[in-house]
């Protein structure tokens, strides 16, 4: 069996994983699995936690649905004690200070309550326990009890998403920020491209095998004259998570970018998730695309500290500039002033999208989960999520056999009368 331990790491947002919770929950009550989770979290009806994650067009967006009362206690929920937290909390001042302690540092209260639950658990189910399943947080003291009991913990989050792109997650072993992990595998999948007999895919392709069917009229612009030299995708302005591993901010991101270009040159984007703050730091253009794949095409260049938009730029062929803490750092330029940045292999970008990633449909997949833990190859990995996503849209693998011409057309065709 697979344990979920959802703690929200979040400090600028009332609730933010509350929807993890919930989708863990409901994968729990179909995979016959427990969670652990914070009493806040699972107590939400008694709280009355206001979210729009109760709203259809949220929950079927994010591929779960709501339980009922009587579901949800079929559910062995295990709750993490209140008091881990508040005392903690009395110590350093502050809630945010307790996300960013708890994200840096081992905390023997906490590690002590989940060594209790999970050999509780594991006596309760007399099953062996698989692998903890954990959403972006790197919380030091689960990763270190897991460690000790020989569990794997898996990190999954959000890279390519709906609605601009069919869903894909990131599946790490790893932290996903300042990963090794990343680059350990790339290194073995270009040692075992040898061993693959399928031609690997442009950008283009790979454009149109992951945008969204209504989409993909963008491509038709992929070689368009950009507007600005510099396009900066703000992130929030504190994301826990990524404060823990770089104290490098957007506003530093943006004046380092003013030493380079004139503000002129620069078109800003403000995080679409960034609703308590708004943050814009003064930037005089300001993107109002409806997509990020249109403020890409706006700019000859793009920079972000840590956002996935890194990768989606890299796709349409831009130079892509970051400070350091994101997965593709190696991968993007880090000198503002090298205008001609670098250039991203092809074989980078297959790998990243069909290897590294996984489609967000199978994080909970017990049979993909167990398959994962035989560590198949990388050209193994490549290979089974494009036959999936192939067979998603009606596309036999051999019309994109070896040397095909015509890829580009086929995949374009097909996927635009099909579904992500």
């Amino acid at each position: 069996m697979y344990i979920p331990i959802i703690i929200d790491p979040c400090s600028f947002y009332e609730s933010r994983y509350l929807w993890e919770y919930l989708k863990y929950l409901y994968h729990c009550y179909n995979n016959n699995w427990p969670i652990i989770s914070t009493q806040y979290f699972i107590n939400y009806r008694k709280n009355i936690i206001e979210s729009n994650v109760y709203e259809k067009d949220f929950y079927s967006l994010h591929q779960y649905r709501l339980l009922s009362e009587e579901e949800e206690n079929s559910v062995v929920r295990c709750s993490l004690s209140n008091d881990i937290f508040t005392n903690l909390e009395r110590k350093l001042g502050s809630k945010l200070a307790v996300r960013l302690f708890l994200l840096e540092n081992r905390y023997m209260p906490l590690e002590k309550e989940i060594k209790y639950l999970l050999r509780n658990l594991k006596k309760k189910f007399n099953q062996r326990i698989e692998g903890i399943l954990n959403w972006n947080a790197h919380f030091v003291s689960i990763r270190y009890v897991a460690e000790k009991m020989g569990i794997p913990v898996i990190t999954n989050e959000f890279c390519l998403r709906f609605p601009e792109y069919r869903p894909t997650a990131y599946f790490c072993y790893d932290e996903i920020y300042t990963s090794k992990e990343i680059k350990e595998r790339y290194k073995n999948f270009v040692k075992q491209l040898p061993d693959c007999k399928f031609k690997l895919f442009s950008n283009k392709e790979l454009l149109a095998l992951f945008l969204a069917p209504e989409k993909l009229n963008l491509l038709d612009m992929y070689e368009i004259s950009a507007k600005y030299e510099m396009g900066m995708a703000g992130c929030h302005p504190l994301i826990p998570t990524f404060f823990v591993k770089s104290k490098y901010t957007d506003l530093e991101l943006l004046q380092d970018l003013r030493c380079v270009y004139p503000e002129s040159d620069i078109l800003f984007r403000m995080h679409p998730g960034d609703e308590p703050y708004r943050a814009t730091y003064t930037a005089k253009n300001l993107d109002d695309s409806l997509s990020s794949s249109e403020f890409i095409l706006k700019s000859n260049r793009i920079a972000a500290q840590g956002s996935n938009i890194l990768l989606e730029a890299m796709l349409w062929g831009k130079k892509v500039y970051t400070h350091d803490i994101s997965p593709f750092t190696n991968w993007c330029e880090t000198n503002y002033f090298n205008l001609e940045g670098k250039n991203v292999p092809i074989e980078f970008l297959n790998f990243v999208l069909l290897a590294y990633l996984v489609p967000y449909e199978l994080i909970c997949d017990e049979k993909y989960l167990n398959w994962r833990k035989s560590r198949p190859s990388e050209i193994k990995l490549f290979m089974c999520h494009l036959k999936y996503y192939l067979q998603k849209d009606n596309i036999y693998l051999n019309l994109l056999d070896f040397g095909k011409k015509n890829r580009y057309k086929i995949i374009l065709e097909r996927r635009k009368n099909g579904e992500i």
